[in-house]
C-alpha cells in the first residue's frame, strides 16, 4: 500500500501517469551487475550496475579493507612482543638448567631449537585459539542489520553479511606462527650465549 501511494505521488510530482522510468534487480550474484546491464543494454535498454552507479560504496570498501589489515598487521605484532617478553622471561628463569645443558655439552643449536619451538608452539596456540574464538563470535553475529533509515545510502541493502573464509583462516594462522617463530630467534640466541660457569652460579 506504501509503496502504490508512493510511486503515485512520484507520478504526479513528475506530471508523468502511468510511467515507471526506472527498474531496480536484484542479482544472486552481485560481482555480475556490469555483465547484467550489458545484456539488458542489448536489449535496448540503459542500464547501469551497483558499481557504477555507487562508486563511493566501492571506495569505501577498499579504504576500510586497507585499515583492517594495518589493525590486523599491529594486533599480530603486538601480540609478537607478548611471545618474546614470554620467552625472555622463561630464559631468565632457566638460566640454571641452560647452564647445566651447555655444561653437559650440549650444543648452541640445541639451546636455540628449544627455545625458537617454545616460541612456535606458543604462536600455533596463541594463533588457534584466537582464530577459533573469532570464527564462533562471526557465526554468532551473523549479519551486520542496516537501520531502515540508512538503507538507501547503501543501495537499498538491508544487512550487510559477515563472512567467514576458510583461506582467510589459514592465512592468519601461519602467518601468526611464522612470525611467532622469527620473534623467537632473538631469546633463543640469548640462550645460548650464557657462559655455563655464570649460569651455573646464579641458580
Amino acid at each position: 500500500m506504501c509503496i502504490r501511494d508512493s510511486l503515485d505521488t512520484a507520478r504526479r510530482f513528475y506530471d508523468v501517469p502511468n510511467v515507471v522510468n526506472g527498474v531496480w534487480v536484484r542479482l544472486s550474484d552481485f560481482n555480475r551487475d556490469r555483465e547484467v546491464a550489458e545484456e539488458i543494454e542489448e536489449l535496448g535498454y540503459n542500464a547501469r550496475g551497483w558499481t557504477e552507479t555507487n562508486p563511493a560504496i566501492l571506495r569505501t570498501i577498499a579504504i576500510e579493507r586497507t585499515s583492517n589489515n594495518v589493525v590486523y598487521g599491529l594486533i599480530i605484532v603486538i601480540a609478537s612482543f607478548g611471545v618474546v617478553s614470554t620467552l625472555n622471561l622463561s630464559v631468565i628463569g632457566a638460566t640454571g638448567q641452560i647452564g647445566m645443558l651447555r655444561a653437559m655439552g650440549a650444543p648452541v643449536l640445541s639451546i636455540q631449537r628449544i627455545f625458537i619451538l617454545q616460541s612456535g608452539i606458543l604462536g600455533l596456540l596463541g594463533a588457534l585459539v584466537g582464530t577459533f574464538a573469532g570464527v564462533l563470535i562471526s557465526l554468532a553475529i551473523g549479519q551486520y542489520e542496516i537501520p531502515s533509515t540508512q538503507a538507501d545510502v547503501y543501495a537499498g541493502m538491508s544487512f550487510i553479511p559477515i563472512v567467514v573464509r576458510a583461506q582467510d583462516i589459514l592465512i592468519i594462522i601461519l602467518a601468526v606462527f611464522l612470525l611467532n617463530l622469527i620473534t623467537g630467534i632473538y631469546p633463543a640466541r640469548q640462550a645460548a650465549k650464557l657462559d655455563p660457569v655464570k649460569a651455573i652460579s646464579t641458580r
